[in-house]
């Protein structure tokens, strides 16, 4: 059975991204759950990044099977890009927040400050990217599977 695994693959950031990403901007605009959302949002976040770049990897496997589609894979392609780097920026907010977030037990935690607010940004700001970006890359790709 030669099952391709980049069908196996995309399902895990398009389920978690959007969850991680409502999550990350629910957690800066809703100071009372910021307690109760960081750690889901940045176990998602990473689940799916992670999932993204092996996506990405089984994505250029595939795509060697179709060369007639090589206009749509590369369209494909930049929008997983883009995808990559909202995730890079999303998870560098996770990160800021976690290390200047009291009581997280993550690492030395920076005083909360311009740190804090730079994270809170980015995970706004990186969330919204995500967001657009995994809707973007999964039409082009059900575009192609799918014909549209």
């Amino acid at each position: 059975m030669n099952l391709p695994l980049h069908p196996l693959f995309v399902h895990l950031p398009v389920v978690l991204f959007p969850l991680a990403a409502i999550a990350g901007i629910v957690h800066v605009v809703v100071k009372r759950w910021r307690g109760h959302l960081l750690w889901p949002t940045a176990v998602a976040a990473l689940v799916a990044f992670l999932a993204t770049l092996v996506a990405r990897t089984t994505g250029e496997d595939l795509a060697q099977r179709f060369p007639g589609e090589a206009a749509q894979v590369a369209v494909h392609e930049q929008y997983s890009s883009l995808l990559v780097a909202a995730g890079s920026v999303f998870g560098l907010g996770i990160l800021l927040a976690l290390l200047t977030r009291p009581g997280t037990g993550f690492g030395p935690r920076l005083k909360p400050g311009w740190v804090a607010l730079l994270g809170h940004v980015l995970m706004v700001l990186g969330g919204l990217a995500v967001l657009v970006t995994i809707v973007l890359t999964g039409d082009s790709g059900a575009r192609m599977v799918w014909g549209g």
